[in-house]
């Protein structure tokens, strides 16, 4: 039972390779942009940032990880299925996580220190962080099949339900665990770094 569970796994993300070898990268490059931003663009994306959570501050932990799931999980849904266009919406989606975690990490670092900023991303962003990459990874590689569909080979719609069928099964599971983290576990973690 182990081995069927496991090896298709193994065989989807072996076939991402490709993709993922775009996705980091891009992921990484626009985490840096984001970090050396000017501080004053900083501010200003992290005011309305500020301003688009801000609703969130006083819900109880339950509504918050409801929330955190479902955007995140949705989002990269619809990214990865719009990655069928020539995978531009996931290359996108990557690239602006990324840009956002790097703007969040240099304006919390530089207000709190490095080691409160690993306790505020690291519990759930070492789960989040994965999903959302790998999800962009299989939108581009639904792209790259959309590109051989156009040149007459077949094979799109297999891959478009492998897609969706992976997405269900692993990534939103992920993406659940990951908002269940940053909603009761984070918070805790955040102010014991904060307090000492």
């Amino acid at each position: 039972m182990v081995d069927v569970m496991v090896m298709p796994v193994k065989a989807y993300l072996k076939g991402l390779r490709k993709s993922i070898a775009i996705t980091v990268p891009m992921f990484i490059a626009f985490l840096v942009v984001g970090a050396m931003l000017p501080r004053s663009l900083q501010e200003a994306l992290t005011e309305t940032l500020g301003r688009q959570f801000a609703p969130m501050v006083n819900l109880p932990p339950l509504m918050v990880m409801v929330i955190i799931f479902l955007n995140n999980a949705l989002k990269s849904f619809v990214a990865m299925l719009l990655g069928v266009f020539f995978g531009i919406a996931p290359i996108a989606f990557v690239a602006v996580n990324g840009l956002i975690i790097g703007l969040v990490v240099s304006v919390f670092t530089q207000a709190q220190g490095p080691l409160a900023t690993v306790a505020a991303i690291l519990p759930h962003g070492i789960i989040e962080i994965p999903a959302f990459i790998v999800s962009s990874a299989m939108g581009v590689r639904l792209g790259m099949s959309f590109y051989r569909r156009l040149k007459g080979e077949h094979g799109l719609g297999a891959e478009i339900i492998a897609a969706i069928l992976f997405f269900l099964i692993y990534l939103v599971p992920a993406f659940l665990v990951a908002a269940f983290i940053e909603a009761y576990i984070t918070p805790i973690v955040l102010s014991l770094v904060i307090k000492s």
